[in-house]
């Protein structure tokens, strides 16, 4: 089977050896079903702005904003659903809690 050399943004080859750049020290793997692969790619085109920048932004506003993280975290427990004997806590409100026996 043959495979297509791809190259980087700076036309260097990829030969799948990246790391993680120092302003990014994590990475993470994605696994997308090709209409969401497809959905970025468009907008790739329309705006220039790559993917994982794209991604980047959606998790800053996900830290930023508690009722995006609200819904994003009941859209996540819907695609995975938690393990069996496994609570799982709606979204905390940021309100403190008092202490036990008080």
């Amino acid at each position: 089977m043959s495979r297509t050399a791809r190259t980087l943004p700076t036309g260097e080859p990829d030969d799948g050896s990246r790391r993680a750049s120092p302003r990014y020290p994590k990475r993470l793997t994605l696994d997308l079903s090709q209409d969401d692969h497809d959905a970025l790619m468009g907008a790739r085109y329309a705006d220039r702005v790559p993917m994982a920048d794209r991604i980047r932004a959606l998790v800053s506003l996900w830290r930023e904003d508690p009722q995006l993280a609200e819904a994003v975290s009941l859209r996540a427990q819907k695609l995975v659903p938690a393990p069996p004997g496994l609570t799982v806590l709606p979204p905390h409100d940021g309100t403190p809690e008092a202490p036990p026996g008080s």
